[in-house]
């Protein structure tokens, strides 16, 4: 174990003890988790295109610790590192998904600073990494844990504003000098239809930027779940020069049937496209690549904390310089397992 792991660890550890030593005042909550999917993987590339050697076989996926509290009525935090994750030097922070602390200062609002999920509001980009089998192709170019501040409107119980600037998602370089700036609407209550929105500008040069929308839904009936995300990217320069603002886009579809209190089938696919916008780097142009994919999943217990996985995705069309690779098929075994630590 590397030594900032072991230091994160450390802290971990102070945190529990000072909880545990105040848990009798009833002030503070702290919850300790992990969680931890490990697969067996078996990509097989088109002739001519490939699939690297060090992407098949068995791996650990990731492996969290998470760990949420409570100080007072008023200051909350959350932390969340994936263990299996490189820091590459000097950065402690590049396993890190998030680390923040929370201002709640009445039951309408809540401010929040340090390093954060950015708000765009699709549902697959919004899933736990550990649920999705087989992103679409923009999601591997975005850098979704940025440093941030946000503040949260709290309309009701069932929705929420969220206002938020990081650094920019299209800042695959680390450059730090690049912003995005996010406006997200989720509604989380009963019904049919639970929605996540966001409109969001990111920067990716000095005075290059992408506007964004993101209008991800789920839909309930039953036994039944069905998602439906659009993302659309138009590059402010792409849209004066060729007054097209509705080439580059990304299309997300997927449907879960419980078929029993045990077993469950998930389906799920994607098209992204980028006809000619060459200031994308989400989904490079000449983009026209979809993906297929489902699966079964069995839970042994009644409740989601362990469960097994065997799915299965292809790829068709074309993709540039992309992640992923065309004419592919995919197969993925594994196990997925949640547990909490402390609780109290």
């Amino acid at each position: 174990m590397e030594m900032r792991t072991r230091i994160l660890w450390f802290i971990a550890l102070l945190l529990t003890a000072g909880h545990l030593s105040a848990a009798d005042d009833g002030m503070q909550h702290l919850r300790i988790s992990t969680e931890m999917r490990t697969d067996y993987r078996n990509d097989l590339g088109h002739p001519g295109v490939g699939v690297a050697a060090g992407d098949n076989g068995f791996r650990v996926n990731n492996l969290f610790l998470r760990i949420d509290g409570r100080i007072d009525d008023h200051f909350s935090y959350a932390f969340r590192q994936r263990l299996n994750r490189m820091n590459p030097d000097p950065s402690v922070m590049a396993s890190v998904d998030w680390a923040q602390l929370i201002w709640s200062p009445d039951e309408r609002w809540s401010l929040a600073a340090g390093k954060q999920v950015m708000e765009v509001g699709s549902m697959e980009y919004d899933a736990n990494p550990n649920d999705v089998f087989r992103y679409s192709e923009w999601i591997h170019q975005a850098e979704a844990y940025q440093l941030g501040a946000s503040v949260t409107r709290h309309l009701g119980a069932n929705d929420d504003v969220v206002f938020q600037i990081t650094q920019s998602l299209c800042d695959n370089e680390a450059l730090h000098r690049y912003f995005s700036y996010n406006i997200s609407w989720r509604h989380s209550g009963p019904g049919i239809w639970r929605p996540y929105w966001s409109a969001n500008l990111h920067q990716y040069a000095p005075r290059g930027y992408m506007a964004m929308t993101a209008l991800g839904n789920r839909f309930y009936f039953g036994h039944w779940w069905i998602c439906l995300d659009w993302v659309q990217r138009s590059t402010l320069r792409h849209i004066r020069q060729t007054g097209r603002p509705a080439e580059d886009f990304t299309l997300i579809g997927c449907v879960d049937w419980r078929m029993t209190r045990h077993v469950t089938l998930t389906f799920e696919g994607s098209y992204d496209h980028n006809a000619d916008d060459a200031d994308d780097g989400l989904a490079f142009v000449g983009t026209r690549l979809g993906v297929i994919g489902g699966g079964i999943l069995w839970y042994p217990m009644a409740d989601s904390r362990y469960r097994l996985h065997a799915t299965f995705s292809h790829t068709f069309g074309d993709n540039p310089n992309g992640t992923l690779h065309p004419d592919a098929w995919g197969l993925n075994i594994g196990l997925t397992w949640r547990l909490n630590l402390i609780d109290n």
